[in-house]
């Protein structure tokens, strides 16, 4: 869904169509679970990658969490045509908001198992730590984004810049 929010904002500013408040923060809420579950992929496979096969379930066990708030919310899981030209297809149904309090009490702690699982893990500092280092000059010259480009020093975060309008 939060791919298809750019178009959607694109044609809405060219289209002069002004989008109701509570249609942007239900967009901008299903943005984050969408980041939240793209981050828990990658950080589950990555371990996975270097050798800690452990952190995948975990990550995977709050991503079902997500995805089942997406499934109640819009009736699909994985790719979801939930936004619409205007807004979204539907005000969002009884029982979300304890699905949405049921994932937000659990999601802190979940998060301190997953580094408890990995920062101090011998194996995964050593294939990880000190690889792959990039200068700022450099990232920059190569149109590196997001959180690499925020590794390399540079303070910016576009999603809030864009969507907030800071």
């Amino acid at each position: 869904m939060a791919n298809n929010l750019s178009y959607l904002q694109a044609v809405e500013t060219l289209a002069g169509i002004r989008v109701p408040e509570r249609a942007q923060f239900i967009r901008a809420m299903f943005s984050e679970f969408f980041r939240i579950n793209n981050h828990l992929v990658w950080f589950g496979t990555y371990c996975h990658d270097v050798g800690a096969i452990t952190p995948t379930f975990y990550t995977f066990r709050e991503r079902e969490m997500i995805m089942d708030i997406v499934e109640l919310v819009t009736g699909g899981r994985l790719h979801p045509s939930w936004f619409r030209i205007g807004g979204v297809a539907a005000d969002l149904p009884e029982g979300w908001k304890e699905a949405v309090d049921d994932f937000l009490k659990i999601f802190p702690a979940r998060l301190k198992e997953y580094e408890a699982l990995i920062t101090k893990n011998p194996i995964f500092k050593a294939r990880t730590q000190g690889v792959g280092q990039i200068s700022l000059k450099d990232a920059m010259e190569w149109g590196v984004t997001g959180p690499n480009l925020r590794a390399c020093g540079l303070e910016w975060d576009l999603r809030k810049r864009s969507l907030f309008g800071l």
